[in-house]
């Protein structure tokens, strides 16, 4: 009995964290592309048009964008550690102080990206396009870049100082904060 009991806790709290998100909230971002604050953790939103998309400060952690569209989406304070966006669009995209430890952004496009104070600590940015994004206090700690190098950040925080080329061609010039 006691084995069967232990069996059934570890499969709740496998279910719940498997399915951690709020359906109200997913819901509600597909039909109005609008979820301040709201909880979408783990949610497969794989693919979804999301242009211009209100997320500001809603928490995506291992959520699954792959493909997924958010130009010109505002995205201020949102929580992506652990998320995966390969190959995403996130053209013009307001991202400052958003989170993305962690998280796989391979192929990305974060082009004209306003990336200001965004944490991209043990994130892997192999492939992205940053042309003409804004990285003003961005964090790359044990970060793969988009020419496939990692960068260790030596356990300090960095902020890059970027010519308007893309990452992926010239080496990012990297200053301490």
């Amino acid at each position: 009995m006691k084995k069967f009991i232990a069996v059934f806790t570890l499969f709740v709290c496998f279910v719940n964290c498997v399915h951690a998100y709020n359906q109200g909230d997913v819901n509600r971002l597909l039909e109005t592309k609008s979820c301040p604050n709201g909880d979408l953790s783990r949610a497969n939103l794989v693919g979804v048009d999301l242009i211009g998309a209100n997320l500001s400060g809603a928490d995506l952690l291992a959520a699954y964008l792959h493909r997924s569209d958010l130009t010109g989406a505002r995205l201020v304070g949102t929580n992506f550690t652990q998320a995966h966006l390969d190959e995403a669009k996130l053209l013009g995209t307001d991202l400052t102080g958003a989170n993305f430890s962690d998280a796989h952004l391979s192929n990305a496009n974060f082009t004209g990206a306003n990336l200001t104070r965004v944490d991209f600590a043990g994130a892997d940015l192999s492939g992205s396009d940053l042309t003409g994004a804004n990285l003003l206090s961005a964090k790359f700690n044990n970060t793969i870049m988009p020419n496939g190098e990692e960068y260790s950040g030596q356990g300090q925080d960095y902020k890059a100082s970027l010519p308007s080329s893309p990452l992926s061609q010239d080496k990012p010039e990297l200053a301490h904060q």
